[in-house]
C-alpha cells in the first residue's frame, strides 16, 4: 500500500472520529494568562474550550478567579458597567503579557433585554473579555449542573461567599428586573433572571473571550 495512500486514510479516519489535528477540541483545557489563585502570587489560568471556528476558540475559565461588584452607578447595563471596564482593562493587563494579549480577539458584544422583564440590554459593544449573557450560558452550559463553577481561593479572600459544596454565585452580563440589578447564577446553578443589586460585591467574577487558536 503506497504512503499517500495511507496519509489519506488516516486524515478521513481523523475527520469521520471528530478528531482535530491541531488538538483544542471543545471540552478539553487550555493553559493562557496568570492570574492569583492561591496567594497573590500570580499562577498560570486553567481555562475550558466551549467553541471554536476554523481560527479561533471560544474559552473560559475553569474557576471564577476573582470577585467584583457590577457597577457602582444607576441606570447601568453592561456597556456602562465597572465590570466591563475592569475586565478590559485591569484584568486584561495584568493577567496576559503582550504576547497572550496579540491573540485575544475583539469581539461584537450584544446583549439581548432581560426576557422576563423587558429591560434593555444597553448598546453593543466590543470586548477582548467579558462576562456571558444568559444566552450564552444557556448555549455553551445549558444544565444547571453545567453551570457549576467554584471560586479561587483569592476569589474567596476577595469576597466571593460560596455554598456547602464549594460552589459560588457570579455575575452574567444581561440586566435584571430593572437597571439597578444585573443577573447571575445561583451557588445551585441556576440562572436568577431577577438579578441582584450592582453594588452587591460577592458576585464571583467569571468570564469568556476568543483567542487566536
Amino acid at each position: 500500500m503506497k504512503p499517500n495512500f495511507l496519509i489519506a486514510l488516516l486524515l478521513i479516519s481523523l475527520i469521520l472520529c471528530g478528531c482535530d489535528m491541531k488538538g483544542n477540541n471543545i471540552g478539553s483545557t487550555i493553559k493562557f494568562g496568570s492570574y492569583p489563585q492561591n496567594s497573590e502570587n500570580p499562577e498560570p489560568i486553567v481555562w475550558k474550550i466551549l467553541d471554536k471556528t476554523d481560527g479561533a476558540i471560544f474559552i473560559v475559565p475553569e474557576n471564577a478567579l476573582d470577585c467584583r461588584y457590577y457597577s457602582n452607578g444607576t441606570n447601568v447595563v453592561w456597556d456602562n458597567s465597572d465590570l466591563r471596564e475592569w475586565l478590559n482593562d485591569y484584568f486584561y493587563n495584568k493577567a496576559f503579557n503582550e504576547q497572550e494579549k496579540a491573540r485575544i480577539i475583539p469581539a461584537n458584544i450584544s446583549t439581548p433585554p432581560n426576557m422576563k422583564f423587558g429591560i434593555s440590554g444597553g448598546r453593543d459593544t466590543e470586548d477582548r473579555i467579558f462576562c456571558l449573557s444568559v444566552q450564552d450560558a444557556e448555549k455553551y452550559m445549558p444544565s444547571p449542573e453545567d453551570r457549576l463553577i467554584k471560586p479561587t481561593p483569592y476569589a474567596v479572600q476577595h469576597g466571593a461567599k460560596t455554598a456547602d459544596d464549594g460552589c459560588c454565585r457570579y455575575w452574567l452580563r444581561t440586566p435584571g428586573r430593572h437597571f439597578g440589578n444585573a443577573v447571575f447564577v445561583s451557588a445551585d446553578g441556576e440562572i436568577d433572571l431577577y438579578g441582584d443589586f450592582i453594588k452587591n460585591g460577592d458576585k464571583a467574577v467569571f468570564m469568556g473571550m476568543w483567542i487566536a487558536n
